[in-house]
Formats: structure tokens, C-alpha cells, sequence
């Protein structure tokens, strides 16, 4: 038996599920295309990682302290992008971590990017680094920063108290910035330290530019057609409630 109420959004739900499969399978068999815009950060990611080659200093990457969620899995696959640069550029690697969690898939994705360049002897242990949450998690950047005064510094996912902390920490030893999260509240913080940002939803477009497996691709076209919709309809709610017409108001509360 169907909740009264929730019934137009159990339609919605399952017209852009089929939506979205069906436009994975017409990308993966080649019959579409979807172009994702490739933004600045991108371009600075590159100039980050070559910076830290020329200073022969380390790059340091974290993902925050939030649980393991879209932003986090997106935060990977953006992981992927800079420690496959470092391992071509010969670059040393340093990612913390807040939840042990994230350690195996972390340690994959690093261990990967240097075995996929032919310099697995050149991949330490300590590349990466659990540090616990909380604040034990935050004084723990602040002393790899102190102590190996990485080039440039990576926050990517989401972030809470520690959002200005870290960034902060960053600028004392001179690295250049690049900062992400989800987190509404904490995104003022990231880019008001940062020297790039990727706010909100631009994490996860991000994460599909750079994996470009078709479902990824598809859900962002999907969820952008999706936002189109949503906007129309408020405009037309508007306009036919100036008439004293409820019909939009009905139809979504069916």
C-alpha cells in the first residue's frame, strides 16, 4: 500500500532511476555522448603537482572528518587524478586519513598509481596515514605540515570544525591550496582559505570527469535535467497560484 502524499516522488524516483540506466547503457555502447566541462581547478590540480616537483617538496591530501558518503567516494576518485601525477612526476604522496575505514581504499588507489608507472619501490608505507578523528585528527596535519612542508595541500570531502584549521595550517608553510566539501556550512571557510575551491555538487561532477565510467556520467546529466525540471515547476506553481489555480500544489501532493 502506497503513503499517501508520497506517491508523485515514488514517480519521480523511478522515471530518473530508468533514466539513468538507460542513458549509462546508450554511453557505454558508444550511441551517446555526454561532455562533463573540464573547470580551472582541474588546470590548477596539474600546476599544484608540478609546483611541488619543482620545490621538491611533498603533496598532501585529506579527506576530512565526515562519515563515508557521495562526496567521500567522488573525494577518491579525485585522489586517483593527483597521486597518478605525483607518481609520473616522482612527486612523494602523504594522504591522512580521519577513519580507518578509508585506509584500504586509499592505500589501493596510491599503491596503484606507482605500480601503473613501474615505480612500485618508490611507493612507502607512509604514504598514507590514519590519524583518528576529532582533534587528534587535526593537530596530526598540522604537524605533517610543520614537518614535511608539503607543496601543495589537498582538502577534498567533507569537513566540519576543521575546515579552517587545516587550510590555515597549509598557508603558514606555504602551500598552494585546493579545497572541496559538500558541507554547506563549512563552505564559506574552505574558500575563503583556499586558493581553488570545489563547492557543493562540483565534487561529484568532478569525481565523473575524472573516473568517466558511464553510470557516474549519467547520473550527473540526469540530476542537471532533474534541477530543470524542479525549476520550471516552481516557476509554473507560481504563475498558476497568482490565478488561483492549486494544480501544481496537487500534483505534488499526491
Amino acid at each position: 500500500m502506497l503513503i499517501e502524499g508520497r506517491v508523485f516522488t515514488l514517480v519521480l524516483v523511478i522515471v530518473f532511476t530508468a533514466a539513468i540506466l538507460y542513458l549509462a547503457r546508450e554511453l557505454d555502447s558508444g550511441k551517446r555522448e555526454v561532455a562533463l566541462a573540464r573547470t580551472l581547478v582541474f588546470d590548477a590540480m596539474d600546476e599544484a603537482v608540478g609546483r611541488a616537483a619543482e620545490m621538491g617538496r611533498p603533496v598532501h591530501y585529506t579527506f576530512g572528518t565526515g562519515e563515508m558518503d557521495a562526496s567521500v567516494f567522488a573525494s577518491f576518485k579525485i585522489l586517483g587524478y593527483v597521486v597518478s601525477k605525483c607518481a609520473k612526476m616522482d612527486v612523494g604522496m602523504i594522504v591522512t586519513l580521519a577513519w580507518a575505514e578509508e585506509f584500504p581504499m586509499a592505500e589501493e588507489i596510491v599503491k596503484n598509481a606507482w605500480r601503473n608507472e613501474g615505480k612500485t619501490d618508490k611507493c612507502r608505507p607512509d604514504f598514507v596515514r590514519y590519524l583518528s578523528r576529532s582533534f587528534s585528527y587535526t593537530t596530526g596535519i598540522f604537524a605533517v605540515m610543520v614537518r614535511e612542508r608539503p607543496a601543495a595541500n589537498f582538502a577534498i570531502g567533507p569537513f566540519y570544525n576543521e575546515s579552517l584549521l587545516i587550510p590555515t595550517a597549509g598557508r603558514r608553510v606555504g602551500a598552494m591550496q585546493i579545497g572541496g566539501t559538500a558541507v554547506t556550512i563549512q563552505v564559506p571557510f574552505l574558500v575563503a582559505t583556499c586558493d581553488y575551491a570545489l563547492i557543493g555538487e562540483e565534487m561529484m561532477v568532478a569525481g565523473a570527469y575524472l573516473s568517466g565510467t558511464p553510470l557516474e556520467i549519467a547520473s550527473v546529466a540526469v540530476q542537471d535535467v532533474a534541477k530543470c525540471g524542479a525549476i520550471i515547476l516552481c516557476i509554473l506553481g507560481c504563475l498558476l497560484n497568482l490565478f488561483g489555480s492549486q494544480a501544481i500544489s496537487n500534483l505534488l501532493s499526491l
